[in-house]
C-alpha cells in the first residue's frame, strides 16, 4: 500500500485546523500545529514532510518568518502562506525570491489547494 505524503499546517485558529485535515486528510497525512515554534519541532523531528503551509498572522511568529526559519534548515521544503489578507506585494515578493511557492486565501479553495499541492509534489 502506498503511504500518503506528509504535509504540515499551521494555524493559530483551532477551526481552521479542524477543517484542514477533514478536507485534505483522504490525500495526505495532515499534521498540524498551532504554532510557528511547535511546527518547527514538528519539522525536525519528520523528516519526510513534502510540504508546509502556514496561516500568515499568527501570534509569537508571523507565516513569513516560520517559512524563512523552515527555508533556513530545510531549504527544499515545499513552503505555501495561507490567510484571508489579500496578495500584496509582500506576498508577490515572497514568490518571487523563492520563500514560498504559492498563497492560498482563506477561506481556502479545495480544489486550488489540492491541485497545486498536487503539481509541486508530483503526484
Amino acid at each position: 500500500m502506498k503511504t500518503k505524503p506528509k504535509i504540515l499546517y499551521v494555524d493559530d485558529e483551532p477551526m481552521n485546523l479542524e477543517l484542514f485535515e477533514a478536507n485534505f486528510s483522504s490525500l495526505y497525512e495532515v499534521i498540524i500545529s498551532t504554532n510557528g515554534y511547535e511546527a518547527f519541532e514538528i519539522l525536525q523531528e519528520n523528516g519526510d514532510l513534502k510540504a508546509v503551509i502556514s496561516d500568515l498572522k499568527m501570534p509569537e511568529i508571523n507565516g513569513f518568518d516560520f517559512v524563512a526559519k523552515v527555508k533556513e534548515s530545510f531549504p527544499e521544503m515545499k513552503c505555501f502562506l495561507m490567510s484571508g489578507y489579500d496578495f500584496d506585494e509582500q506576498i508577490a515578493n515572497a514568490i518571487n525570491t523563492g520563500l514560498i511557492l504559492s498563497y492560498f486565501m482563506k477561506p481556502f479553495d479545495l480544489n486550488k489547494i489540492r491541485s497545486t499541492l498536487r503539481m509541486y509534489l508530483n503526484e
